[in-house]
């Protein structure tokens, strides 16, 4: 078991307050040795605490404990191999028995996230209910399975079935993590999926309060952060997200976040495929970039476009699969992939269109990118990281003009305003046709000037 020294409450000190209109107190480290934080809100069951007045005692089953800070997973992406070894630590206990189906789903999800690398991971697979493993799973795989190679990788789908096949009374952290501390192997990164609170502690799953088992879940937490690997939590469902910081960090991954820039996640049950996915791609060094080119003929039928030049500009990628221009398949579509040098890079991208002779663009619209801005054909993305599987739309308009038995609400430009994107088209005013090219618009004015029409009337 775990025998990190800043377990010792000596060390620290402490604040210890009531928690106003509650039966908890809040009690905070404010000092903490190099390495450490303090954990930032403690609530300690009254029931725990002894003494009276501002003076308490808190017991040594139940230390009040700094937290390491969380290592950062310094993967060199342009090493000859860069391969992470990563442990899925996945919560068995009771309460997950109503979305096995779920669960099996998203952990098969994040195992294929990994396995697609262009180094594909190598993956260790622990349970924990009352103990670790779960009652139902004969042992924890310690020995990193290789998803690159497809017997492995089925080995690692095959005991997601098993793990998912049953479940295992109560939520024990403190024993999960001893397993994966005491196995011998060192990860790069530990991801637990837990949906509530820990409620045992010790290898044989004695029940104690969610504090107690929450504290010395921590001092496991400490022991893996000192061999460097990273710890991330995973939370399932609305309960709250101190005991998923106490062990990680206080930042929540958010979209868009690299890997290093996150501790913990909250998910539901409905969103957790996405939210395993997501994070497992930001351990990916690539990020990949699928560009389709569309056009509507005027008919309000949008189909793609075949031939079109798509061109990229970009900087601090390491590698770039795909040329700097390339011409839109019979899918409308252009791909790139990039690798980056290293998990913490980011970069800027500008994508832009040649918009062909008698077409006129009507904007683009991007997903799986935060930071997008649009201008006069050009797509700019800011702050690209690594593991985005970025998604972008050109959207064309033809511009050849309409007949003049069209009615204004058949002009596919009418309530556009902009006027812009009129250039080309005829509409209808007043039973006569008026002339919006710009030859048109020109002899319009000259007439105009001359004393003669308002309008250029269209030649037939």
């Amino acid at each position: 078991m775990a025998s990190d020294s800043a377990a010792d409450p000596g060390e620290a000190t402490l604040v210890v307050r009531p928690k106003a209109g509650g039966s908890n107190y809040f009690a905070q480290i404010v000092k903490s040795p190099d390495g450490y934080e303090s954990i930032k809100d403690n609530a300690i069951d009254t029931g725990i605490l002894s003494g009276t007045g501002s003076v308490v005692t808190i017991p040594e089953d139940a230390p009040m404990v700094n937290r390491r800070i969380n290592p950062i997973v310094d993967r060199e992406c342009s090493a000859i191999s860069s391969q992470l070894k990563i442990a899925l630590v996945m919560d068995l206990s009771g309460s997950v028995a109503y979305n096995l189906d779920t669960y099996n789903e998203a952990a098969k999800g994040i195992i294929s996230t990994l396995a697609g690398f262009d180094d594909p991971a190598a993956l260790a697979l622990y349970s924990f209910g009352t103990t670790s493993p779960a009652d139902h799973i004969q042992s924890n795989q310690e020995t990193p399975l290789d998803l690159g190679d497809p017997a492995q990788l089925a080995q690692a789908n095959g005991l997601i079935d098993e793990y998912t096949s049953d479940t295992d009374g109560l939520t024990n952290w403190d024993a999960a993590l001893a397993a994966v501390d005491e196995s011998g192997q060192t990860y790069d990164n530990v991801i637990m999926i837990t949906d509530g609170l820990p409620d045992a502690i010790g290898a044989n799953g004695d029940y104690t309060s969610h504090f107690t088992s929450r504290q010395l879940s921590v001092l496991q937490s400490n022991e893996l952060k000192a061999k460097g690997t990273r710890v991330s939590m995973v939370g399932i469902g609305s309960w709250s997200v101190s005991s998923l910081a106490a062990l990680s960090g206080d930042v929540a991954y958010a979209d868009g976040m690299g890997f290093n820039d996150g501790d913990y996640v909250q998910s539901d049950w409905q969103d957790l495929s996405r939210v395993l996915a997501q994070l497992g791609s930001s351990l990916d060094c690539s990020v990949s970039v699928n560009v389709a080119v569309n056009g509507d003929d005027g008919d309000g039928v949008v189909t793609p476009q075949e031939g079109w030049n798509v061109n990229f500009t970009q900087s601090g990628l390491t590698d770039v699969i795909g040329d700097s221009q390339q011409a839109s398949n019979a899918d409308g579509n252009v791909s790139w992939a990039y690798d980056f040098s290293s998990l913490s890079a980011t970069t800027d991208l500008d994508i832009s269109l040649d918009v062909q002779t008698g077409w006129i663009n009507q904007g683009a619209t991007c997903t799986g990118a935060e930071s997008v801005t649009y201008d006069s054909g050009r797509i700019h993305i800011s702050n690209i990281a690594v593991g985005k599987k970025i998604d972008c739309v050109f959207n064309n308009l033809k511009s050849s003009g309409v007949s003049n038995s069209q009615s204004p609400s058949d002009d596919p430009l009418a309530g556009d305003g902009d006027a812009s994107d009129a250039v080309g088209a005829a509409v209808e005013t007043g039973g006569e046709a008026i002339d919006l090219t710009t030859a048109g618009m020109v002899a319009g004015l000259v007439a105009v000037l001359a004393g003669g029409a308002a309008v250029a009337r269209r030649r037939h």
